[in-house]
């Protein structure tokens, strides 16, 4: 609606220059007053027709900067790198630009009046009315992807709103994207993913059944060790009852790595089955299984209640009871302290477990996770390599992280993260 005030100053200015424009027409002074009367009239007809003529060349050249406009807008309409269609309440096309046009592999004048859907891939074309019949009956935006050929080639992001009725007709507009590169490189990371995924489960039941086959030829060695120690003891020198002795302790650490890699291999293939578990009941059964351990080494390990968290107890067990077993092992000092605790942090807890050991270097926080890596030599701490690559395995496959800050000679903190209880 027009501003009155704004209408009349218009209306004013229109006045001026008309009277400026018709100055020379003033009435003649020495006139009758019948005829200054009439001359009178005849000048506010005169401002009166000028007044319109110049409201026509300005509507004139309203109209021209309004062509203008709308011809620019074409103009960008049809340059524009993606596609745009205005469809009816059943999904008519009523307006499509150039690239629109090129997406669904037609002419723009064949396409007005044929159904959107019509170029959709069967598979997808429910999704499509789905859709259009959202953007029908609400004021919002929504989006989807569909294919445009029963080959798949071709995939499109398609983005739309209600249009303004005119008429009393319903009408959407959308935008269309070519996106057949992304999805076809998601289709080919998902394919890979899963092939990954299939050869490393046959590669992990092959390393179960692999460690399986091995321990019965390891059992014979390690007999027939103990039969030649027992029956040739006094046909042996001191070097060959060090062979056999040497031999024996090699078995022994074969036997042990082939236990820890079966462990591994049931973790890495078993998906743990989470519920609430109490984490102090975890550690207690570590401390439990390591209570030998600790009473050989004189070990303190103290601690709060521990909460309640969503995951496996068995596992979490195993990951304490490997995590206080390195921190005894590693240790120089008497008695070997140990401390774990957990605070809380969003929807986890985050597990600590510290202690006064050797500690590491900064560059050997990251390796020591790694399966069958080693920072010393078995004469001087034993160990396989194993159990802290099992630690990992184990919290990750119940969502969380596990890390450790160290600095040499002064101890180490392990910590690690389970979600909380639901």
């Amino acid at each position: 609606m027009k501003n009155p005030k704004k209408s009349g100053s218009a209306n004013g200015d229109l006045r001026s220059r008309a009277e400026k424009r018709l100055k020379k027409r003033q009435p003649d002074p020495g006139a009758s007053e019948s005829d200054q009367d009439m001359k009178k009239l005849v000048h506010e007809l005169q401002v009166h027709q000028v007044e319109l003529e110049m409201q026509n060349d300005e509507l004139q050249q309203a109209r021209k900067r309004l062509e203008d406009s709308l011809a620019e807008y074409a103009d960008l309409y049809d340059a524009a790198p993606i596609g745009y269609f205005s469809l009816d309440g059943s999904g008519k096309i009523l307006q499509v630009n150039l690239a629109g046009a090129r997406l669904l592999g037609s002419k723009r004048a064949h396409l007005i009046g044929e159904h959107f859907n019509a170029y959709v891939a069967l598979k997808d074309r429910t999704v499509f009315n789905a859709l259009l019949a959202r953007l029908l009956s609400t004021n919002y935006a929504a989006s989807c992807e569909i294919a445009l050929d029963a080959d798949e080639l071709l995939y499109l992001c398609i983005e739309g709103t209600r249009a303004p009725e005119a008429g009393g007709n319903a009408e959407v507009r959308i935008v269309a994207s070519d996106v057949s590169a992304r999805v076809r490189a998601e289709q080919g990371l998902q394919s890979t993913l899963t092939e990954l995924k299939r050869s490393n489960i046959e590669l992990q039941r092959f390393a179960t059944a692999a460690c399986h086959d091995l321990h019965e030829p390891l059992r014979m060695v390690w007999a027939y060790l103990d039969l030649v120690k027992e029956r040739y003891a006094d046909c042996l020198d001191d070097d060959g009852r060090e062979f056999v002795d040497f031999a024996r302790e090699g078995a022994h650490r074969l036997q042990k790595m082939l236990d820890d890699l079966l462990d591994y291999s049931r973790a890495t293939l078993a998906g743990p089955a989470l519920c609430a578990s109490d984490s102090s009941a975890a550690l207690g059964t570590a401390l439990s299984d390591l209570a030998l351990l600790i009473r050989e080494s004189g070990a303190q390990v103290t601690g709060p209640d521990l909460p309640m968290v969503q995951a496996n107890t068995v596992l979490i067990s195993r990951v304490f009871r490997n995590l206080i077993t390195n921190s005894i092992r590693f240790c120089r000092e008497k008695p070997p302290r140990i401390h774990v605790s957990a605070r809380p942090k969003a929807d986890q807890w985050v597990f600590a477990v510290e202690d006064n050991g050797i500690g590491m270097k900064e560059g050997d926080l990251d390796r020591i996770f790694g399966l069958f890596k080693r920072l010393h030599a078995h004469d001087e701490y034993p160990g396989t390599g194993v159990g802290l690559s099992l630690c990992k395995r184990i919290i990750e496959r119940h969502g969380g992280s596990i890390w450790v800050e160290s600095e040499e000679g002064k101890g180490s903190t392990f910590f690690f993260t389970l979600p909380g209880a639901k």
